[in-house]
């Protein structure tokens, strides 16, 4: 009988990749939660501890893992994209090594596109998305750290792998800011001098990006992961689109699977230009949401709630269950800090005003007050569901209503299937859109396109020009799927000239020694025959 936990070994594909076969085996689902899951130490006799001491255990919780149901999922996800981007570059039929030739091509050519030979690509992008605090990189982070991030090869040849790579999106700088980021981070972890050799010298962006992608050869990088990647919002011209062309470059022609995170507001750069990535949905990217109350949240709120360090040890009921959802909002982060300033503030108030050390609703609604000033407008937002306040705090928008506000059009994939509006005036425009808009899809239907793309095509037009009939918005729609498929992208705005620099006067030092390296003389002798250097006369 064949062990439910198949070694990565018995897939011939993994087994005769030596990138592949040097990685740790494939994990059941229970190895994965195990392996996954940080708990914090604890020992119910530390609760007897002294006032000042039961704080700093307290402060365990920061490191408190519990994975749910979609960190799994991600850790999944994950072991498959790295696999499947080494499939492409398997050193043991020469992949790897035409890779390497390819990106020396594209380094003596100066051009991303060159290559010597055609090299299988099976490398693909992911995203990672969804609102502040909900526990993105975390997870990212505990996925990653199952991994060893440099493994050796003495054979056939010499080779440090680096299995993944970790950078953040700059907020400024574009991508050569972002590449002058990886070989730091490369550097940390290979011990190199990347950075001193390539950093200054890598200013132009064609430069920085050819030593980029040949580094990312060289060392066969298993998956980048950018994070942070709604910084792009804040680039200035053209800097957003040249990241995501680039990381589609390394994508679809180095092989590297790329893995950018995020929150919900950088749908509106990803929408674009990610998605041409090579099969970039081909394995499902995550949309991770607050969570809502339910069987998910009490499990998370049962497994965390074991952590008390006061001296009384308070039972969950579903009281409290429900009030740390509500003072919380289901984010994960928020919900943690609150569990640990509760219990310090129960500490306190038991020392100051012989309170018993218990937790109760109104002890979580204060330490709500008074240590979550900066973000109490927002879980307000959330609390009340004020779609208008809401957009001023984008990072905590649902991903539905972010992208229905964005787009007019509701997203699919891996989404709840529910209608977004709610109530009947809702109902009833929802009912006018698809009367009037019905026909217009129909009509692209028959011209051969896809539905998604129709839809999306259809608000885009709306958008464009609202006062249009459904025949006239056809039309528009038509000419733009006529129109030349290479069209001219827009060129960036050329830099002024400098000015020339003002003429120097007749007897200024810098005017006569240029006119003298004119005449291929030095310095020396130019001064000295314009009478500036004196030769003194030898004493007699």
């Amino acid at each position: 009988m064949t062990s439910p936990d198949i070694e990565q070994s018995v897939l011939p594909e993994y087994r005769d990749n030596p990138f592949i076969a040097a990685l740790p085996s494939l994990w059941s689902t229970s190895e994965t939660y195990e392996r996954l899951r940080l708990l914090p130490h604890y020992d119910p006799a530390e609760r007897l501890y002294a006032d000042h001491v039961r704080p700093h255990c307290i402060m365990r919780l920061f490191r408190y893992f519990e994975p749910l149901e979609q960190h799994l999922t991600l850790a999944d996800r994950f072991g498959m994209l790295l696999r499947q981007g080494y499939l492409g570059r398997n050193p043991s039929q020469g992949d790897y090594q035409r890779q390497l030739q390819n990106s020396v091509a594209r380094v003596e050519s100066g051009n991303l596109s060159a290559k010597r030979f055609v090299v299988p690509n099976s490398a693909a992008g992911f995203a990672l998305l969804g609102d502040s605090g909900i526990g993105k990189s975390t997870a990212m982070e505990r996925t990653l750290a199952q991994y060893p991030q440099i493994l050796y090869h003495d054979r056939p040849f010499s080779l440090h792998q680096v299995t993944w790579l970790k950078v953040e999106c700059p907020q400024k700088g574009g991508p050569t800011q972002l590449c002058i980021n990886f070989f730091g981070e490369l550097d940390r972890v290979l011990g190199t001098n990347y950075l001193d050799r390539y950093g200054s010298s890598s200013r132009t962006l064609g430069l920085a990006m050819q030593r980029m992608t040949h580094l990312a050869s060289i060392h066969a990088l298993g998956a980048l992961i950018v994070d942070e990647i709604q910084h792009l919002l804040r680039t200035r011209g053209m800097d957003a689109e040249d990241i995501l062309n680039f990381l589609v470059t390394l994508v679809n022609t180095i092989g590297v699977p790329v893995i950018v995170i995020g929150t919900h507001n950088a749908v509106t750069v990803l929408q674009g230009k990610f998605r041409q990535a090579r099969r970039a949905s081909g394995i499902g990217s995550m949309i991770w949401e607050r969570m809502p109350e339910g069987k998910k949240w009490n499990h998370f709120v049962e497994r965390m709630w074991k952590y008390q360090w006061t001296q009384e040890f308070t039972p969950l009921d579903d009281g409290l269950r429900a009030v740390l959802h509500k003072e919380s909002q289901g984010i994960i982060d928020v919900v943690v800090k609150l569990f640990m300033l509760a219990q310090m503030k129960a500490i306190r108030l038991r020392a100051v005003r012989r309170r018993p050390e218990t937790l109760d609703p109104t002890l979580f609604q204060q330490v709500v007050a008074e240590d979550f000033p900066l973000i109490r407008p927002m879980l307000d937002a959330c609390r009340r569901n004020d779609r208008e306040a809401l957009n001023a705090f984008d990072d905590l928008l649902p991903f539905r209503e972010h992208v229905a506000r964005l787009f007019g059009a509701q997203p699919g994939g891996d989404l709840p299937d529910e209608p977004l509006p709610r109530g009947p005036v809702a109902q009833e425009q929802v009912k006018a859109d698809n009367d009037t808009l019905g026909p217009i899809r129909g009509a692209l239907a028959l011209l051969g396109v896809a539905p998604d793309v129709a839809e999306m095509m259809v608000r885009e037009a709306l958008a464009e020009n609202p006062s249009m009939d459904a025949l006239q918005l056809v039309a528009a729609i038509n000419s733009k799927l006529r129109a030349p498929a290479n069209a001219p992208t827009p060129k960036r705005p050329r830099r002024p000239p400098k000015a020339e620099p003002p003429e120097l006067p007749v007897n200024d030092l810098r005017r006569i020694t240029a006119e003298g390296r004119e005449k291929n003389l030095s310095a020396y002798d130019t001064l000295k025959a314009a009478g500036i250097i004196k030769t003194l006369p030898l004493a007699a």
